[in-house]
């Protein structure tokens, strides 16, 4: 634990918040309408009137908070593991959202009989993320 908290304390954490500001741009572009939105809202069965009832400043900051803690813990791993480089951070990234956060929304995913396209449009959208965060943390 000693060692843990030693990494937390030493981790960049301007570049995790970069990281977690990042997450909002790569979110709002993955899932506009110019990409994968009308894709995305048809799999989950969302319609344009939804999303404007929805409750978006709490779903917006619960975003924040999450996108925070994985940029943390993406950031910990890198500091315990000595990664300190962009390339390092980017491929570290792409290791650990296809290990474990691809891998687990799969999971889900099948449990909840949800289609092949819903997956690959969340799953790739957490690789972006985790990549492009490593990429930051390890430039910074």
């Amino acid at each position: 634990m000693d060692l843990l908290m030693f990494h937390l304390d030493n981790i960049n954490w301007v570049a995790v918040l970069i990281a977690t500001v990042f997450s909002y741009a790569i979110g709002g572009l993955w899932y506009s309408q110019a990409l994968f939105g009308k894709v995305w809202m048809k799999e989950i069965g969302l319609k344009p009137k939804d999303m404007q009832s929805a409750k978006m400043t709490r779903t917006f900051a619960a975003t924040g908070v999450l996108a925070f803690t994985s940029a943390t813990g993406l950031a910990v791993l890198m500091k315990a593991l000595e990664f300190d480089t962009w390339q390092q951070g980017l491929v570290f990234g792409v290791i650990v959202s296809v290990a474990f956060a691809a891998t687990s929304r799969g999971i889900h995913m099948l449990f909840e009989q949800k289609g092949l396209t819903l997956f690959l449009i969340n799953a790739l959208h957490d690789v972006v993320f985790l990549a492009v965060a490593g990429l930051i943390i390890g430039a910074l």
